[in-house]
């Protein structure tokens, strides 16, 4: 049920979501149940939050900051390597935003 529920609040972005081509936005949506497992949901709300914000509705966002406000352990067991340090790349860049 949760996951379903962060599924829908992802989709709220509408066209946002992923980039511009359509037949990428299952993929988004695919790895933001993958994290909904793994993190709470106010970790989960709170970066979805962000994303729509900062108006970056894509699972490489929301993965990045998720790294940002919870560090580096959950993510790297969770994501392949060229993955893992292409978000841990951008959520240094979102602290450095932050501050």
């Amino acid at each position: 049920v949760r996951t379903r529920h962060f599924t829908s609040m992802f989709k709220s972005c509408g066209d946002r979501v992923g980039t511009t081509v359509k037949r990428y936005r299952n993929t988004h949506y695919r790895w933001v149940i993958k994290l909904s497992r793994v993190y709470t949901d106010d970790q989960m709300e709170e970066a979805i939050e962000h994303c729509v914000k900062v108006d970056k509705c894509t699972a490489y966002e929301l993965a990045a900051y998720l790294i940002y406000k919870t560090g580096e352990g959950t993510a790297r067991v969770k994501m392949k390597d060229s993955l893992f340090y292409q978000c841990r790349h951008r959520a240094k860049e979102i602290e450095e935003e932050q501050v």
